[in-house]
């Protein structure tokens, strides 16, 4: 007899999004955590993308030699990762850079998103809003 697969891991539920402004989590990405989180119902399987910012000093650790790391976890996921140019910082801020992470569906975004966070050492639990 034939043992079915159990299929590719299971990724996280969607992040709740919040009409009200964009979400935070402390400690999580500098100043105000992510700036905003895209999804919603049938986020899974529509493009989606997702933004956070990143103290410029974790971004050689995202980036790695000649774009190694960073293009490893593009070819990982599937999502494009694209930051914003040195000197350009997140408003409010004065060294935090915008990353934005878009994938064919959220699972891919959501887990080129774990790998950053992983890289640049900010702990991530999958939960938005006051912590």
């Amino acid at each position: 007899p034939m043992i079915p697969s159990p299929g590719p891991p299971q990724l996280p539920p969607p992040l709740p999004h919040d009409r009200r402004g964009p979400p935070r989590m402390p400690g999580f990405g500098g100043p105000g955590g992510p700036a905003r989180i895209g999804g919603g119902p049938g986020a899974d399987v529509e493009p989606s993308t997702l933004t956070m910012n990143l103290p410029d000093g974790c971004i050689p650790a995202v980036v790695g030699r000649g774009g190694s790391i960073i293009q490893s976890i593009q070819a990982h996921t599937g999502a494009r990762v694209q930051l914003s140019a040195r000197g350009d910082y997140v408003a409010g801020t004065r060294d935090h850079r915008l990353i934005t992470i878009t994938g064919p569906t959220y699972q891919q975004a959501h887990a080129a998103l774990m790998m950053i966070s992983e890289r640049a050492g900010i702990p991530y639990n999958g939960r938005m809003g006051p912590q």
